[in-house]
């Protein structure tokens, strides 16, 4: 029994041993963590590079003048019918030299009649044939292209039987404008198909201001 008790002891001083070595007094105390340290100021942000002016606009070129170089165009002709028509139509020719067939067949031609003065004012008006006027005067007014470089102007009288009587118009003048419509039936105007304006549905000041037309 003494024997078990001192081997007890024995080995309990050991341990106690142990632990005093393992504690060496040169092990110094965790230090305590210092506060953080303050921040560094923010650095200046560079500038952005300076984007170039807008250059400036040029000005809009002002638009072209209608070219007439290739639209033809008569003198004002007189009108070939007698004073007084006796019968229920008639008709006289133009000559038109520079009316080709192949203009006949792809042009626009128009042509404008123009009235006799007026016996107390001396005005007269312009309107673009066919035309057909009522009332009192009861004509009808058209032209004719049916073979090149002549236009036949024609007047009718509206009712059977009937004669014309004083034709409205004293002078007739023609336009022809190349190669912008597909001709029709070749009397009166020719029908638009392919222009941007139709030129037959245009006044006679609308023609002329247009086209740079002289009087």
């Amino acid at each position: 029994m003494k024997t078990m008790k001192f081997t007890k002891q024995l080995v309990t001083l050991i341990f106690i041993a142990s632990l005093l070595f393992a504690c060496s007094k040169d092990d110094g105390k965790d230090g305590a963590i210092g506060p953080a340290g303050a921040q560094g100021e923010q650095g200046v942000a560079g500038s952005d590079g300076v984007d170039g002016a807008d250059g400036v606009d040029g000005e809009d070129g002002e638009d072209g003048a209608t070219g007439t170089a290739n639209v033809i165009y008569s003198d004002w002709i007189d009108s070939e019918f007698d004073a007084n028509i006796n019968t229920t139509s008639a008709s006289f020719t133009i000559d038109a030299p520079s009316m080709t067939q192949e203009f006949i067949d792809t042009g626009v031609i128009l042509v404008f009649g123009k009235s006799k003065p007026n016996p107390v004012s001396f005005d007269t008006d312009v309107y673009g044939l066919p035309i057909v006027f009522g009332a009192s005067l009861q004509q009808s007014h058209y032209f004719r292209a049916e073979a090149a470089e002549e236009l036949d102007i024609v007047v009718a009288a509206n009712e059977q039987g009937e004669n014309v009587g004083v034709p409205f118009f004293g002078e007739y003048r023609y336009v022809l404008i190349p190669g912008e419509v597909e001709a029709s039936n070749g009397i009166g105007g020719l029908g638009s198909k392919t222009a941007t304006l139709d030129y037959t549905k245009m006044s006679y000041e609308e023609v002329t201001a247009h086209f740079g037309i002289e009087e």
